[in-house]
């Protein structure tokens, strides 16, 4: 059985401090923070380590270490935020954050827990890789992710705060300086017959795209004789990974929570298989109906990219004004505006998603897929404020005050979508399994039951959320039909 805790706190804030509000018998230090305001975060990620029984029998003594089945002593620890961008791209909501990514007030609550099982002896990794562009220090300076692990280092505990990607992008005006981050590690995991894209022909898989980027880079880690991906060489050391999502609808795959915030684990964005040219008549996913103007857009963007790539920016420019007017004619003037797989048609965006999950469950220290899991796994999913519309980098703010904590990734998932009232059917990678697929990241027979301290969620399972225990939320741009 797959047992998912939903907590619920009606106040739809985050906390001023990341301490906890008193000290509980099992607390690692004696610190609070502000005694006069309740950190009802760290105290709803400790029921719903009680409501799942983990470690029961020593609940409410000094004793109780409720991540003793995932974390030993001596272990390498991930927590896995999603630290998407250091702003909101949604216009006039710069500072509108808490809906982008991961509250560092959840993530310090996941330390206090990992410290605990390590019993002194481990390390613990706090890390992820954001989109390209996104000013990490910024993030981690205003957000607080900065202060939670400095206050954690002047405890003397062995952890550090890592950006996992191996470029760093600068736009001007949206062409890509790329840099080298020259701290990035990371190790080319290359799947072969496991991989999704493996049983797809040699022509359609040229045909694989991620948007700005060169598509030739691509295509030299995805075609018929090769599919990889470049992992950070954290998580792949790590013993244990705690995926912290922030739960969002998103323009390209519907929605993002637990299975889609391991793209973030993807140290270079070029490995990343996006969309696939051409309408779906035409069997690929970059827009609904066929159109001869954005095939061209298409080839110009193409040609933009191979441009930027070879430093010829001139002519990048050139590709650049065309397709701005190709853009204002579409959008002017047709109805069918969907573009680069920002849309329900996209089946590409899941195939990397399920890839990726693959990956951080089967793949060894040195990056070879096994036939058995590598590392224990646990999910905690930030819906305190989760976003909606046009996510995952222009969110609207949806306040849900739900911690939703579950081991498994896909079934964690299904509950989300159905919080979300998305249409499981219409969501791409809740329909990617393979039933023949050797590396099982979930198994269909095995019910789902949630445990909840409301009593709208307490011991139903996914059939039985309806308008009446879950959010209406707003749909992403051409993604209106696959929710309710």
């Amino acid at each position: 059985m797959y047992k998912i805790a939903i907590q619920y706190n009606n106040a739809l804030n985050y906390p001023l401090s990341f301490l906890p509000d008193s000290v509980y018998p099992e607390s690692p230090f004696k610190a609070t923070g502000n005694t006069n305001k309740e950190n009802y975060v760290y105290k709803m990620l400790r029921d719903a380590f009680i409501s799942l029984e983990l470690d029961k029998e020593n609940i409410g003594t000094t004793e109780w270490n409720p991540l003793e089945r995932y974390v030993k002593p001596g272990n390498t620890v991930v927590i896995k935020p999603n630290l998407v961008l250091h702003k909101n791209y949604r216009k006039g909501h710069s500072d509108d954050t808490d809906c982008v990514f991961t509250h560092p007030s959840v993530a310090a609550a996941i330390i206090d827990y990992v410290i605990i099982a390590l019993k002194g002896d481990g390390k613990i990794i706090v890390g992820d890789a954001p989109i390209q562009e996104c000013d990490f220090e910024t993030l981690i300076t205003k957000s607080g992710y900065k202060d939670v692990v400095d206050y954690y280092k002047k405890q003397g505990v062995n952890i550090q705060l890592k950006d996992f990607r191996g470029v760093i992008s600068r736009s001007d005006y949206g062409v890509l300086h790329q840099t080298v981050n020259p701290d990035a590690e990371y190790t080319i995991v290359n799947m072969d017959k496991h991989s999704e894209f493996a049983s797809i022909g040699k022509d359609e898989l040229k045909r694989i795209r991620i948007t700005n980027y060169n598509p030739e880079e691509l295509l030299r880690h995805h075609n018929e004789n090769v599919q990889e991906y470049c992992v950070a060489q954290d998580i792949l050391k790590a013993d244990c990974i705690i995926n912290v999502p922030k739960p969002k609808t998103h323009k390209k795959a519907g929605i993002t929570a637990c299975l889609k915030n391991l793209v973030g684990m993807n140290c270079r964005k070029e490995y990343l298989p996006h969309h696939t040219i051409g309408s779906a008549e035409q069997g690929g996913d970059e827009y609904c109906g066929k159109s001869r103007l954005k095939e061209a857009r298409t080839k110009l963007h193409d040609a933009f990219c191979e441009n930027v790539y070879n430093e010829k920016y001139l002519k990048a420019r050139i590709c650049q004004a065309e397709i701005l007017a190709i853009d204002f004619y579409i959008n002017h003037f047709t109805k069918d505006k969907t573009s680069f797989g920002s849309w329900y048609g996209n089946n590409t965006i899941s195939k990397t998603t399920i890839d990726l999950n693959k990956i951080a469950i089967y793949a060894d220290k040195n990056g070879v897929i096994q036939d058995k899991p590598q590392r224990t796994f646990l999910n905690v999913a930030d819906m305190i404020i989760s976003g909606q519309h046009n996510g995952p980098m222009a969110p609207e703010p949806r306040p849900v005050g739900i911690l939703l904590v579950g081991e498994n990734s896909f079934a964690s998932d299904l509950v989300i979508a159905k919080l979300m009232r998305a249409k499981i059917d219409k969501i791409p990678t809740l329909n990617q399994l393979r039933a023949d697929d050797p590396l099982i990241i979930y198994d269909k027979s095995n019910p789902i039951e949630i445990v909840s301290n409301d009593e709208r969620w307490n011991g139903c399972t996914p059939t039985d959320l309806n308008d009446g225990n879950t959010f209406k939320y707003k749909s992403p741009d051409d993604w209106e039909e696959c929710f309710e």
